[in-house]
């Protein structure tokens, strides 16, 4: 992960106020969500799904290949970290998923707005719901 000034001012104000909203229960619903669809299990949840591989396998499982096979390896450069989340991304918007819905590749790859990525994985399970009560 790069090396990055802490924030100061408004900005330190933003992110102790993000921090504080952070809902641990959505966490795990989302884990257990995640870990139902993968099957496999997940030991810190932004440890594992940090470099995006997970989440590409999660997609996967939901339709198959819908990210391609490669960046289901986990990744440890952090410029593969953050093409892998952005290959995941993608996928979602293949899968239905709305850009508002979406984080960017920092938001997790460098755990800036882990709020966003939560509301994000919250939101594709919600369109995994949808689309199964449609079909």
């Amino acid at each position: 992960m790069t090396t990055r000034a802490n924030k100061s001012g408004i900005n330190a104000d933003m992110v102790k106020k993000r921090e504080a909203t952070y809902s641990h229960e959505d966490e795990g619903k989302a884990r257990g969500w995640l870990e139902a669809v993968s099957g496999e299990p997940i030991e810190g949840f932004f440890e594992t799904l940090k470099d995006g591989s997970y989440l590409c396998r999660v997609l996967n499982r939901l339709q198959p290949g819908l990210v391609p096979a490669k960046y289901e390896r986990p990744q440890s450069f952090p410029i593969r970290q953050i093409e892998t989340v952005g290959q995941y991304l993608d996928g979602c918007r293949k899968y239905g998923m709305e850009e508002k819905d979406l984080f960017v590749s920092v938001d997790l790859v460098e755990e800036q707005n882990k709020n966003m990525v939560l509301a994000s994985i919250i939101s594709l399970g919600r369109l995994v719901r949808h689309l199964l009560l449609v079909s």
